[in-house]
């Protein structure tokens, strides 16, 4: 349903890169909004994974792609089954690594020039493949993912 918000947010941080002009803000901007674009391809495959039909209630859609959190994502992708599974441990791989780098250039102080401009385009392409990766995910390897992602193991 909200396909779009990935694609979207890669156009933002291409933008943010394409001003930036050597300034730290904009480079840190970029990931955030890179590593987000991730995260905003998860929640929506988690909720049209879970609802695809959103036409009876919408509220509930939202609920699900509200329910990712950005910790228990990370341990989701460490450990099975989505580390034992090719195609998805490679997309926890990219997600966690986006994480890392968004958390470096969330709080980091801009003064420690922690990105360049050509590691933040590698991290902005490693975002725009796993935004790509997601989307061509087959049916069971959604709910395996989404199920992953929301539920905790007990």
């Amino acid at each position: 349903m909200l396909d779009e918000e990935p694609h979207s947010l890669l156009a933002v941080a291409d933008s943010l890169m394409r001003e930036a002009s050597g300034d730290a803000a904009y480079r840190c901007r970029a990931i955030s909004t890179a590593y987000y674009a991730v995260f905003h391809a998860l929640a929506g495959l988690c909720a049209s994974t879970l609802m695809p039909d959103v036409s009876g209630s919408y509220d509930a859609y939202v609920r699900i792609y509200r329910a990712i959190d950005h910790g228990p994502l990370r341990q989701a992708f460490s450990q099975a089954p989505l580390r034992t599974h090719d195609r998805l441990r490679s997309i926890g791989d990219a997600a966690i690594e986006l994480q890392s780098a968004r958390h470096a250039a969330d709080y980091l102080p801009l003064r420690s020039n922690a990105f360049r401009d050509a590691g933040t385009r590698i991290l902005i392409e490693l975002a725009r493949q796993t935004v790509e990766s997601i989307s061509t995910l087959s049916l069971v390897e959604r709910r395996l993912l989404a199920t992953s992602i929301l539920f905790k193991t007990r």
